[in-house]
């Protein structure tokens, strides 16, 4: 029986190989090319290429352009028309060179093995990362539905809001963390001065009613007023009366151009924060939304008695007063309208009334 020559034998192998490498999509390197971890060079398709005349490269190789690329296990890009070619008509280097091309393909394909073996394992872990957080969220769903159950049985849906509330429910707390407060009267009128002349608004105090509609009837003279806004108030009554303007009350039928027209809107109001040298109104104190926004000058007439220390004083008095029926609208005026938004550079007025007079009795 005649046996296959060595030549013949290692054709047999080649072609074997070159079913594995088309198979793996890997097609063994070059001699003296880069190694999978080498950073590998494209080069140009209009490159010259310099090769002999029987078509192969000075040390043997075959030459062929790179027209496509794969990527093997190890990162390094390979010509796949490079591949083909050895592959059809192996070169007489790797023939010679046939032991190291069987480790260097076994190499190749130990890398391709780890690779879909890391891959494997990281989609498991992102598998159970899902499985993880659904099971927290499916968690947080049912704790959830529990405390809804149990919130059902509360008094009221402003129980339960203010219970989460430490500045409504308790107000010391609250007051470690904010600004000092004097005790006396004296000293909280005099800090609310300080800082409505820091926020550009202006605090008259009077001593009695007579003095503030004087005051008032020399603003009306000094500011040419033709008409103001106002709403039904035992101080706004009084001063309506001594203005003697035309009118337009906001707690009856107006109508928007005329409010808008007003030279001045004159109300009264909930509280006087001394802490930040806020005006504290609501719809129901002032006459509406409008009345203390839309007139380019706003007069809040306001009671001694009405100057709180700080801001958890006047949430307990909201809570205090309204209960579980609050206005539609609460709103801490502090200072006039302004803004700095163009290069930094205050403007009054730009969104409701440029002036604000707070006059106290």
């Amino acid at each position: 029986m005649n046996r296959p020559s060595p030549k013949h034998q290692h054709g047999e192998r080649e072609a074997m190989l070159a079913r594995i490498r088309r198979a793996l999509r890997v097609s063994a390197p070059r001699p003296g090319s880069h190694t999978p971890h080498d950073r590998v060079q494209e080069r140009r398709p209009d490159a010259p290429v310099a090769a002999a005349d029987d078509g192969t490269n000075p040390d043997g190789s075959n030459v062929s352009l790179i027209n496509s690329q794969v990527v093997d296990a190890g990162g390094a890009q390979i010509g796949e028309d490079d591949a083909l070619r050895n592959d059809a008509a192996p070169s007489n280097a790797a023939q010679r060179d046939g032991a190291k091309d069987d480790t260097e393909d076994g190499s190749a394909a130990s890398r391709l093995a780890a690779s879909r073996y890391a891959a494997s394992r990281y989609a498991a872990s992102r598998y159970a990362a899902s499985r993880l957080a659904s099971s927290r969220y499916a968690e947080s769903r049912s704790a959830a539905s529990v405390q809804k159950t149990s919130s059902d049985a509360a008094p009221s849906l402003a129980h339960q809001f203010t219970s989460q509330l430490p500045i409504i429910n308790n107000p010391p707390s609250a007051r470690e963390w904010l600004p000092l407060v004097g005790e006396s009267w004296d000293e909280q009128a005099e800090l609310f001065a300080r800082n409505a002349a820091d926020l550009r608004a202006e605090f008259h105090l009077f001593d009695s009613r007579d003095a503030l509609l004087h005051f008032l009837s020399a603003l009306k003279a000094q500011e040419n007023w033709q008409r103001a806004a106002t709403h039904g108030g035992e101080l706004t009554d009084a001063a309506a009366q001594a203005l003697n303007l035309p009118l337009c009350r906001t707690d009856e039928g107006y109508d928007i151009a005329a409010l808008e027209s007003c030279d001045v809107g004159i109300t009264e109001c909930d509280a006087l924060i001394a802490q930040t040298g806020s005006v504290l109104v609501t719809t129901r104190s002032a006459g509406g939304r409008a009345l203390s926004a839309l007139p380019p000058h706003h007069v809040v007439l306001a009671r001694r008695a009405q100057m709180l220390p700080d801001l958890p004083a006047a949430f307990a008095l909201l809570r205090e007063r309204y209960g579980d029926n609050y206005p539609s609208l609460i709103s801490f005026i502090t200072g006039p309208s302004r803004t700095g938004d163009i290069e930094r550079i205050l403007v009054l007025g730009a969104h409701g009334p440029k002036r604000l007079t707070i006059l106290c009795v």
